[in-house]
């Protein structure tokens, strides 16, 4: 199995354990845990996404998550925009 599909199914395991608190629980600890720093930042993003492959596990979380997805997207693509 390729391991990124692993990884995928992993953490969908682990977001149907949690549930749609303890996934939102992960979430804040991660906020809350940020240093500030810009090293900080990607980790948490790494995290955030291991977070949102979780809740692949959730179809009304799923589409949370594709909200919010497609909202920084649309803010990257204005923001790079030349």
């Amino acid at each position: 199995m390729n391991l990124s599909l692993k990884w995928h199914s992993e953490l969908k395991h682990c977001g149907e354990k949690l549930g749609r608190v303890g996934m939102s629980e992960r979430v804040i600890a991660a906020v809350e845990d940020f240093d500030g720093s810009y090293k900080g930042a990607m980790k948490l993003a790494g995290r955030l996404k291991a977070i949102s492959q979780m809740a692949s596990s959730d179809v009304y979380w799923r589409e949370q998550v594709d909200d919010g997805y497609h909202l920084e997207r649309r803010k990257g693509a204005d923001g790079v925009a030349s």
